[in-house]
């Protein structure tokens, strides 16, 4: 479900034609990948992934 999420905004990097647009979205998705990595491997190291 998460991926899902964050794939709605990965598409507007690939649909805009302007880069000023193209680079914020782009760096945005950036941001929500790394909030989910840092979110998965807080829960792997609470014991989360068991």
């Amino acid at each position: 479900m998460v991926s899902a999420l964050l794939g709605a905004p990965a598409q507007l990097p690939k649909i805009s034609s302007q880069p000023s647009i193209t680079r914020t979205a782009q760096a945005y998705v950036d941001l929500l990948q790394a909030k989910e990595r840092a979110g998965r491997e807080r829960a792997l190291l609470r014991g989360g992934g068991r």
